[in-house]
């Protein structure tokens, strides 16, 4: 099967930063103006409603989704993040132990895992191992090919078994997470409230993992990193916790090479710079991502290619998209990540054992790929 992502890049090779892939859609390539359009409130995510009325936002959904996310947003800075440091921590202790205990494991699914229950207890003040469940289950019968009725029975008992179950939840949970209560101070009703807690689990499950399992892929091939930032780690005076420069940059690197959103699709609802209204504008971090102005050496895995506190020009680094629609959970996504990254390897080296397969779908994951957790003995 063709890569989609080499498609894409092929067709923007072919123009100036803009593309017409075909009347009407345009593939914009070029940063400033990626960056001028994604930060455009007449930018729209072009959403397929794929449910049944039991799951869906309603014609006032995005509108609904835009209030919840400035509900939330006090719950999402960097700060709170860190809070929750030493219970990712925990989490993640808890899981290398089991990983190590196996030959090799199948990362995409136990960093699917592992990131779910994090979330889940971020988002509703305890792991739901139910809740876990039901969203994987829900994301896997969105992206399994099947006959379409079939699909979509599935889909839709799927669907309405992780709102149903998050509804109950909401019910019951007294007092509720920190989170869920600032949806409700906000006004929001219990549907709303329901929709948006379901919406971070869906968000906050394969998409962390992905970006996970690329980062222990990129690692498990260069033992000398492992060691520095395991030493970056034993000097840490906080454990658990989330400044570890170099870590971060492990994240930002694995982030930029590897986005697991590969593609963000938008539709303007007005004229837009030289497009018009209706105008489908297609992006992909996949490319922007290796312009070769802001990331000399591209397609080269490299953490130290820039210091700390400097940026790639707007428009050139978008892993989490750009604008008004940016990733509402993005500080708490490089959080988690920073501190399971860390955690693993405090305790243990990861070792490659099979190499993945090219990704395929919406998703930028990598596909097949296990490794080896091996407990760490220090040099004497």
């Amino acid at each position: 099967m063709r890569d989609p992502r080499r498609a894409l890049a092929a067709a923007a090779r072919s123009g100036d930063g803009v593309v017409e892939l075909h009347p009407g859609t345009w593939l914009v390539t070029d940063p400033a103006t990626t960056d001028r359009l994604l930060a455009s409130r007449h930018a729209l995510p072009a959403r397929v409603e794929q449910g049944a009325a039991t799951t869906s936002w309603g014609v006032d959904g995005l509108q609904r989704w835009m209030a919840a996310r400035r509900a939330m947003r006090p719950w999402l800075t960097p700060s709170a993040a860190a809070r929750f440091a030493p219970a990712i921590s925990a989490h993640a202790r808890s899981a290398v132990v089991r990983w190590a205990s196996a030959a090799d494991i199948d990362v995409m699914s136990e960093g699917s895992g592992l990131l779910s229950t994090v979330n889940t207890h971020y988002i509703l003040g305890r792991p739901s191992p139910t809740l876990t469940r039901l969203v994987g289950e829900e994301l896997s019968a969105a992206e399994r090919a099947r006959p379409p009725l079939l699909r979509r029975r599935r889909l839709l008992r799927a669907q309405l078994a992780t709102l149903t179950t998050v509804h109950d939840h909401l019910r019951t949970e007294v007092p509720p997470a920190d989170l869920v209560a600032a949806l409700a101070d906000a006004g929001l009703d219990e549907r709303t409230t329901a929709l948006a807690v379901r919406t971070m689990l869906l968000s906050s499950h394969h998409v962390p993992a992905a970006a996970l399992a690329w980062a222990l892929h990129e690692l498990s091939s260069r033992p000398d990193l492992q060691e520095q930032l395991r030493g970056e780690t034993t000097a840490q005076r906080d454990p658990g916790g989330t400044d570890l420069p170099l870590c971060r940059a492990v994240v930002r690197e694995a982030l930029r090479l590897h986005p697991p959103v590969w593609q963000l699709r938008r539709v303007l609802d007005a004229p837009v710079l030289d497009f018009p209204a209706g105008a489908e504008l297609l992006f992909s971090p996949h490319i922007n991502q290796r312009d070769r102005a802001a990331h000399p050496d591209p397609d080269r895995f490299d953490p130290h290619r820039r210091h700390p506190d400097s940026h790639p020009p707007p428009g050139a680094y978008l892993p989490f998209a750009l604008g008004p629609r940016f990733c509402p959970g993005s500080h708490l996504a490089i959080a988690e990540l920073v501190v399971v990254i860390a955690t693993v390897l405090d305790t243990h080296v990861v070792v490659p054992h099979h190499a993945p397969a090219p990704a395929r779908g919406t998703l930028n994951a990598p596909r097949g790929l296990r490794l080896t957790f091996l407990p760490h003995r220090p040099h004497r």
